[in-house]
């Protein structure tokens, strides 16, 4: 009974699994540099009416090094991490999205990887302590973001 019962577990597991694995993706060059390197990608995926669907979108600067990426939600609005960067290949910005509108913590960085601000978004309204640094990474001054 015991070994009947762990292969239902075991069949049911794997249809989950099956079911909610990766999509097909298909990555789409739609800009390109002249020297035919990409300035812009979109991923697209299946969905489940097996339409094509905007997931994901890379810039990038001529060298091929990225600029800016994030991905996007069913309704083609920016969902999950967006970060973008310096042609030094350090860190800009960093910030994630739910429903189009930023949420939760925010960062943007000096070239020199010193963080220039950082703070709290909430459904795409800076909240609580918003701080600013100068390049040496000393403290200038915070802002307090109160939007009742």
């Amino acid at each position: 009974m015991k070994l009947y019962i762990n292969a239902i577990v075991f069949s049911v597991i794997a249809v989950l699994c099956i079911a909610c694995g990766p999509k097909r993706q298909e990555k789409v060059v739609i800009n390109s540099y002249a020297d035919g390197k990409p300035k812009l990608e979109y991923v697209y995926i299946l969905n489940d009416e097996g339409n094509k669907q905007l997931y994901k979108e890379t810039h990038y600067f001529p060298e091929k090094k990225k600029y800016i990426e994030g991905t996007y939600d069913q309704f083609t609005r920016r969902d999950g991490e967006w970060t973008s960067w310096y042609e030094n290949g350090r860190k800009n910005s960093q910030g994630t999205y739910e429903n189009g509108l930023l949420q939760g913590k925010y960062t943007v960085w000096h070239p020199n990887g010193k963080v220039f601000y950082k703070g709290q978004y909430k459904n795409g309204v800076k909240v609580g302590t918003w701080s600013y640094y100068d390049t040496a990474g000393r403290l200038m001054h915070t802002e307090i973001c109160d939007n009742h």
